[in-house]
């Protein structure tokens, strides 16, 4: 249930459903993506142990250490989760954290509410918060980001990416220099 290659694996599979729809704000690209999100932000946690996924209650922790029981088990929510691989991931910071939050809310907005999210925010929005917290995921796995997300996608990202930090650079530019000139207004 919370092994590492079938998580992994289910994380591969809904990442390779994405790459067939088109890339240009398609709903089903993005929501595909954010499907495989939730596995792969687990994946590093099975690998560590799987009983960081169990949740607390009922036999689940029993259940991730390989003892069978009747009982359900259930994992531990997606925020839960993300707070867990700030202390087992290297990398995985307070700003991959808000990205990977904004992505899981995203998906339940989509998933289980009458809005339609994805078909209002469009791939530079969502994209380039994907690439950053796959990139830090996928180095602590050991694999390629290219191979996970494919060539396309990660070209797609990091170009979004570079958009949005020249943003943000011209951004704190402006506010510096509206800074300094403020200062120089100054009197005694």
């Amino acid at each position: 249930m919370w092994d590492y290659d079938s998580l992994y694996g289910k994380a591969q599979t809904y990442f390779s459903r994405a790459q067939e729809h088109s890339h240009s704000d398609d709903d089903e690209f993005a929501i595909w993506h954010l499907l495989g999100l939730e596995f792969l932000l687990r994946a590093p946690l099975a690998r560590v142990h799987p009983s960081l996924l169990a949740a607390f209650d009922g036999d689940s922790i029993l259940h991730a250490n390989g003892i069978l029981t009747s009982g359900d088990s259930k994992s531990v929510p997606a925020h839960t989760v993300i707070s867990r691989l700030a202390s087992v991931v290297p990398g995985f910071t307070r700003d991959r954290q808000v990205d990977a939050t904004i992505l899981t809310n995203l998906r339940n907005v989509e998933l289980h509410t009458g809005e339609a999210a994805v078909n209002n925010v469009g791939n530079d929005f969502w994209l380039p918060k994907l690439i950053r917290v796959a990139e830090v995921l996928v180095a602590f796995l050991g694999v390629s980001l290219e191979d996970l997300l494919g060539d396309d996608v990660v070209r797609l990202g990091r170009v979004l990416v570079d958009a949005q930090d020249k943003r943000l650079q011209h951004d704190v530019e402006v506010r510096i220099a509206t800074a300094i000139e403020f200062i120089g207004r100054l009197t005694e």
